[in-house]
């Protein structure tokens, strides 16, 4: 354990070393923020993920918790360096570089029962600004895992999934379970309907009418759910085929 805890400081250093060195160099920037966050941008990334995975082999290895007291505070410092980084690299279109490091300061800081659900939403978006979309589902997962964003994240997750990826009946699935978890969230019921009635069955279709007007329960004044349910009975009255014509 000894070894990877001067691994880690030994990287540490380097990274700070040249975080500074960027800094002077801009002394002409006025705004701090930006003086900063450049200094970053700048510096290497590759030091403090480095220096991160060298503490946490010395934590795994350290079982007698000897250097514990050493570990845990260089383990903070390389999450608040690496989100600092990664918003540089975010603010400079980086996406790749970004992901790596939001998902690593995720990582740092979800130890136990806790969980970090702002740097998992940062490395969601992210993920997505990149076009890592398998990476954005497995970060979506997580979401639901810890129970983010609730019924909102079902719903989210479900429009990705058909509009990045293709997968409708997985998006299904999904909606069905967030349904099943918040009946009453009327962006889900809509999600469902709206399958439903893509799906043109006279047993979908059925369930799309319940689902419009439990949905028109909660929100009477919704003007897509009226619409919605208009239509519905129009075409069942007034059913025509699929070039158009009156049946």
């Amino acid at each position: 354990a000894k070894t990877w805890v001067y691994s880690g400081k030994i990287y540490l250093a380097l990274f700070d070393r040249t975080f500074h060195s960027e800094y002077e160099k801009a002394k002409n920037v006025q705004d701090i923020n930006q003086r900063t966050y450049d200094a970053y941008f700048n510096s290497k990334q590759e030091y403090l993920l480095t220096a991160a995975n060298s503490f946490q082999k010395a934590k795994m290895l350290d079982k007698k918790k000897d250097y514990l007291e050493e570990i845990n505070p260089q383990l903070d410092v390389c999450s608040k360096h690496l989100e600092n980084s990664a918003v540089a690299q975010y603010n400079h279109k980086v996406y790749d570089s970004a992901l790596i490091g939001f998902e690593k300061v995720l990582e740092l800081n979800s130890t136990g029962s806790k969980a970090d659900t702002g740097n998992l939403i940062n490395a969601r978006i992210t993920a997505d600004l990149a076009g890592n979309y398998e990476e954005e589902k497995k970060l979506y997962e997580k979401a639901i895992e810890l129970k983010v964003g609730k019924a909102s994240t079902y719903h989210n997750y479900q429009q990705f999934l058909i509009d990045r990826l293709n997968y409708v009946a997985l998006a299904l699935e999904i909606v069905k379970k967030g349904r099943s978890l918040y009946p009453a969230d009327v962006s889900l019921i809509k999600d469902e309907t709206n399958f439903y009635l893509k799906s043109g069955k006279p047993e979908d279709i059925s369930k799309a009418i319940i689902n419009l007007k439990e949905a028109l329960e909660k929100s009477p004044e919704d003007i897509y759910l009226n619409l919605a349910l208009a239509n519905l009975f129009d075409h069942l009255a007034n059913p025509v085929s699929e070039e158009g014509k009156d049946l």
